[in-house]
């Protein structure tokens, strides 16, 4: 996507009209509307602007990075469970830490034994976008469980304690 139509992307995605980003960056509607036309283009202290209102890299303003990718980059390096990623010429890789299980050795002393890493090569940026968000919404479906079986049991605890202490005013 170039400059101008990935500007106007992500003004209207974030519902923002034109004369609130050109109030933002300092400027007139019309001069605004000349960079989502494609006719000028911001100067570098714009650029940043128009970066950090959409919160994405400059990288990505400009059509550098998929917005995607680096929201998957970003998942990844965020998380508790990698180690390393890296691409190379569209191919990514992750690299996991090993599962760590607990053993005991002859005299008795528990120590963590790590397994080895693993590596998860994908064979292009759009394969390991789709691969993160299976993950995410795999990690948002089984949050959402344990909320909902804890406002269950909350749910329960609270009107347990409530009959008991109607049946204690007896």
């Amino acid at each position: 996507m170039k400059f101008n139509e990935n500007l106007k992307y992500l003004r209207e995605k974030h519902k923002i009209s034109r004369k609130d980003v050109a109030s933002i960056l300092g400027i007139t509607e019309m001069s605004y509307g000349t960079y989502e036309r494609g006719t000028r283009s911001p100067d570098i202290e714009k650029i940043c602007q128009l970066a950090d209102l959409f919160e994405i890299s400059i990288d990505e303003l400009v059509g550098r990075e998929k917005p995607n990718l680096s929201a998957a980059k970003e998942f990844w390096e965020s998380s508790n469970f990698l180690l390393d990623i890296h691409s190379d010429e569209g191919i990514v890789y992750l690299l996991l830490p090993a599962e760590s299980r607990m053993i005991t050795d002859k005299n008795g002393i528990a120590r963590f034994e790590e397994g080895i890493h693993k590596s998860i090569k994908f064979k292009s940026e759009d394969d390991f976008i789709q691969f993160t968000k299976m993950v995410q919404n795999k990690l948002e479906t089984e949050i959402q469980e344990i909320k909902d079986k804890l406002c269950n049991e909350m749910s329960l605890d609270l009107y347990q304690q409530k009959y008991q202490q109607k049946n204690s005013n007896y």
